[in-house]
């Protein structure tokens, strides 16, 4: 057994799998063909414990660990990135934000209903300028009375329209690079006057994550909707980015698994040289198979090292940071490898082969472009730019 398994654990992957098996793998192709948020596989998510991460029981968790909760996207993911990306941006992305910040009082009304799976939300953070640079974003909470009046523009956000709950990071100071201060949190309705959802984008891949584009105009919300410390949204929640890296490092991985499986399952049945040998009896084969699963490997002790580390307090974040790249960009080439093996039939989208390389590209991009997170970290390393 791995070092990061115990009964617990395999119990809970034998869940995630039957679930993922029996239930997510007939509706994924619909899924991807139509873009079609799933709504009720993300319920039945809920039903299962699936749509939180150590939130207490009294507060709608269960109480399982990130190496839990990234235990079943993997294998969600196995059959459906889409759903693994809805489950991370849901409970590793937005929840902790309120777990952490949260008062009592907000907790038992919007955490309690998010953490059981009885509803959904939706992180808004990106912008029209990007994510780069705070300082040139334009969304902005002003305080008018006992309110606050949000106004602004929030673009690549993910579970919209289907979310009942959209926790908005908003400007409300000037923008200080030296401690991060400029931004708080704000959670808005959904129904909520002046807050309009916008276009839905039509992805290569994570088809129907409902990403996408809201508008908020004179949306006035009330002072009490402010989560965690005033202008300190930047640097509140670490834990956001961490349960966020670590299990989308494990979506990349569920992805490359199934490239895997399908790639080993065809090429040990294919016939060629009419009848008398199969494309497994090529070395050239068997040193490409052998190259996926070496990558797979390291992805699995990448993501399951940093999961334990961050579930016993132990923080490295440029180490943290680099895993969610790494992984898609490894996923990436485990799936473009599993369609050059298939041959012609790798890139029809009936064998599902395709789907896996597109899905594995975006995350290359979504949540973290792959060149800033790794710019990022080398900075945060002392690599800091030639003078």
């Amino acid at each position: 057994m791995p070092h990061y398994m115990n009964e617990d654990r395999e119990l809970i992957r034998n869940i995630a799998r039957e679930f993922a098996e029996k239930e997510v793998r007939p509706l994924a192709a619909e899924i991807d063909k139509n873009e079609t948020f799933p709504i009720n596989l993300f319920k039945r998510c809920g039903k299962l414990g699936f749509t939180s991460i150590n939130v207490q029981e009294e507060y709608g968790g269960n109480g399982i660990d990130l190496t839990t909760f990234s235990i079943v996207v993997e294998e969600i993911s196995k059959e459906c990135a889409t759903l693994g990306m809805c489950l991370i941006a849901h409970a590793a992305l937005a929840l902790p934000i309120l777990d952490v910040g949260g008062t009592v009082e907000q907790k038992k009304k919007w955490l309690t209903p998010l953490a059981s799976g009885e509803k959904i939300v939706a992180y808004c953070m990106t912008e029209p300028s990007g994510n780069a640079d705070p300082s040139t974003w334009t969304c902005t909470a002003t305080k008018d009375g006992n309110e606050y009046v949000i106004n602004g523009t929030k673009v690549f956000c993910t579970n919209i329209g289907a979310a009942d709950y959209y926790i908005v990071k908003a400007v409300t100071g000037e923008f200080d690079r030296a401690t991060g201060a400029g931004n708080t949190h704000f959670m808005v309705e959904k129904g909520t006057p002046g807050f309009t959802v916008g276009k839905i984008e039509d992805k290569v891949g994570w088809r129907g994550s409902a990403t996408g584009t809201l508008y908020f105009k004179n949306v006035r919300v009330p002072a009490e909707n402010l989560i965690g410390p005033f202008n300190q949204a930047n640097t509140a929640c670490p834990q956001a980015f961490y349960y966020e890296m670590t299990s989308a490092g494990a979506c990349a991985l569920g992805i490359a698994e199934k490239a895997f499986d399908k790639t080993l399952a065809y090429t040990t049945a294919r016939v060629v040289k009419t009848g008398v040998s199969f494309l497994m009896n090529f070395e050239t084969m068997r040193t490409r198979i052998g190259e996926m699963k070496m990558d797979i490997e390291a992805m699995k002790g990448f993501v399951y090292n940093q999961s334990t580390m961050i579930d016993n307090g132990e923080i490295d974040m440029p180490i943290i940071m680099l895993l969610k790249p790494y992984c898609f960009k490894t996923s990436e080439r485990v799936c473009s490898v599993a369609i050059d093996l298939h041959g012609g039939i790798g890139v029809v989208r009936e064998t599902g082969v395709e789907k896996l390389w597109r899905d594995a590209k975006v995350g290359m991009i979504g949540g973290g472009q792959y060149d800033s997170l790794t710019d990022r970290a080398a900075f945060m390393m002392g690599m800091a730019m030639a003078r």
